[in-house]
């Protein structure tokens, strides 16, 4: 099936390339694919696995999860990246073959050799496994919903890896710092990246590159840094190295209105971050820099949003609002936050306390969000508690932790992987539609607009038949005229197209069309060939307000916006920007001017 399917492929592109006269297109094209497919296959076929090994790495890697749950996966990884490291060393020999000329060879063996040293340097083939699962490990019960432990474990043995993926996993377990998280507490992380270290590794892969000026990037960029700061660059980004947090939390403005505060906290070694911020923040007239803080005195959006940075010996704080700070000290003093609720309690059942980050996320975030730009809008709309109800309000929280032999991530929520993952590819949708909620009006606006030009496009297609089965002419006649042709032909039975949803024209009763019925203009007695930017039929003025959709002799459908009064404007208008021969242009401004006249229009 699958060869098959390669041939036909093969065989529509080599028509396609042979109509356009190109022997060598098609020579070239045949021999790429037929090469990629032989080293694809060949690059699988030398893959013949070990069985006894195979067992052995599923059994280290499903050892590590729980079964007998809603879900369970295993994929084995070493097939993989032999097969694709196998097809990749045979790249030049295609690209030998596909390019006979040794001058058009350098490009693109170039930029095989500038890949090698990138993927190498990742260390995404060091995994050998990948395994994960879910189990339900509570029943709900009242008030409480079912919960579900879900574990994904990335194995790659006995041997550490090294590698630039495996910096953004830096660090070893230690105690999560869970105290100072406020109830409220909306999303909270905790991860430590080491930039030094990744900086020092891509200096590595930009010697490597095969082309001199690729190769001095880094040079360049610590020589402007050290201009700018007077700081090596490679000093500020280890001073960068270690744990980093994030939080949002929802809280009551001054006013009682609903407000978030967020804040990013991050390694402050040496006081070397802060002074680079400062230098930074010295140059634009929104900020004031003081020995441990810069503040901002940008008008205020909202009443609740005053970012401030901050510093400590060890630490920055990067906040939308000082507040922030003072509820988070509050809370640690207290021991009151999120981890004292009985909820979150329920929630981290059975969950390790040390790891090397981990992921809190409350259900009640996309509401919060609801309400906070419901009130900021100051819109009543009915289809707000639409969109909350989307992602059902169901928190997690995830723990990341080193073993031996690989990372695991455990974690428990109300949803098993498929539900989580089935959920989080709506949840970017959600907000997006959460976010364009105060301009709904508009954006209904905006439906009925496109609706009026899938009418012109649905004519436009029927007036290309009409065309096709009458030597190349549309139909003669302007408007109801021209339109009444395609009706009677049966070129179009739908006399609904010719009402536009914004228009107060309704669908006409009958048979055939009347002015009264159209909410379009048609301008008729083209021939194809006349021109792709004749304006064919356009909606009637004041139809969809200031835009106008436009069916062009090609068959698109575009819109303007501006205020035309009558045809002879708009027309006036596309012959500034189109190349109309002198002909059609006259031909445009006779029919413009009668149809003027006909509609009244002035």
């Amino acid at each position: 099936m699958l060869w098959h399917k390669v041939k036909f492929i093969l065989k529509h592109r080599i028509k396609y390339s042979a109509r356009q006269e190109d022997p060598m297109k098609v020579e070239k094209w045949f021999l790429f694919a037929t090469l990629t497919a032989t080293l694809i296959f060949s690059g699988f076929a030398v893959c013949a696995g070990d069985k006894e090994s195979d067992r052995k790495l599923f059994a280290q890697v499903s050892s590590r999860l729980e079964k007998g749950g809603s879900y369970f996966n295993f994929q084995s990884s070493k097939y993989i990246f032999r097969a694709a490291e196998n097809t990749y060393r045979q790249i030049p020999d295609v690209i030998k073959v596909i390019v006979p000329n040794p001058q058009e060879q350098i490009i693109p063996l170039m930029a095989y050799n500038c890949l090698e040293p990138v993927v190498k340097s990742l260390g995404i083939d060091e995994i050998l496994a990948i395994g994960a699962s879910s189990v339900i490990i509570a029943e709900k019960k009242g008030d409480k919903p079912a919960l579900f432990r879900s574990r994904q474990f990335v194995f790659y043995g006995a041997e550490r890896p090294d590698g630039i993926l495996w910096d953004l996993l830096a660090g070893e377990n230690q105690p999560l710092d869970i105290s100072g998280l406020p109830e409220e507490t909306l999303f909270a992380s905790a991860y430590q990246i080491e930039p030094g270290k990744i900086w020092a590794k891509l200096k590595e892969i930009f010697v490597k590159f095969p082309v001199l000026p690729v190769q001095q990037v880094p040079a360049i960029a610590e020589q402007r840094f050290f201009n700018s700061f007077k700081i090596k660059l490679s000093d500020f980004l280890d001073s960068l190295n270690g744990r980093y947090s994030s939080l949002v939390v929802s809280a009551k403005s001054a006013d009682g209105k609903p407000a978030l505060y967020a804040m990013l906290k991050v390694p402050n070694k040496n006081d070397l971050t802060f002074k680079v911020l400062s230098e930074i923040a010295k140059s634009q007239p929104y900020f004031q820099v003081l020995p441990d803080e810069i503040k901002t005195n940008m008008p205020e959006i909202l009443s609740w949003l005053k970012p401030v940075i901050r510093k400590d010996d060890k630490n920055i704080f990067i906040v939308s609002s000082p507040e922030i700070l003072e509820i988070v000290k509050n809370t640690a003093a207290k021991k009151d936050g999120l981890a004292a609720t009985d909820e979150f309690k329920y929630l981290s059942q059975g969950l390790s306390r040390k790891g090397i980050a981990f992921v809190y996320f409350s259900g009640k975030t996309i509401a919060t969000i609801i309400e906070l730009i419901k009130v900021a809008s100051s819109q009543e709309d009915k289809n707000w508690s639409v969109f909350a109800k989307l992602i059902p309000p169901s928190d997690f929280f995830l723990v990341i932790s080193r073993e031996d032999d690989g990372i695991m991530g455990t974690m428990n929520s109300p949803m098993d992987i498929p539900q989580f993952v089935s959920y989080s590819s709506v949840f970017p949708s959600v907000l997006q539609a959460v976010r364009l909620l105060p301009a709904l009006n508009q954006t209904r606006t905006k439906a009925r607009q496109a609706s009026c030009a899938a009418n012109l496009k649905q004519i436009g297609l029927a007036m290309k038949m009409y065309a096709m089965d009458h030597k190349d002419k549309y139909p003669a006649g302007d408007n109801v005229a021209g339109f009444n042709k395609l009706i009677k032909e049966g070129y179009l039975v739908d006399l609904s197209v010719f009402a536009c949803p914004q228009s107060k024209t309704v669908k006409a009763s009958g048979k055939e069309l009347k002015e009264a019925d159209s909410s379009y203009i048609y301008f008729g007695d083209f021939v194809e060939g006349d021109g792709a930017d004749i304006p064919v039929a356009f909606d009637k003025f004041g139809n969809n307000g200031k835009v106008i959709n436009i069916l062009y002799q090609d068959g698109h459908v575009g819109s303007l916006t501006g205020k035309f009064a009558n045809c002879e404007e708009l027309i006036a208008h596309l012959a500034k920007a189109s190349k109309f021969k002198p002909e059609i242009l006259k031909k445009l401004q006779e029919k413009a001017r009668k149809i003027d006249k006909e509609l009244g229009y002035k």
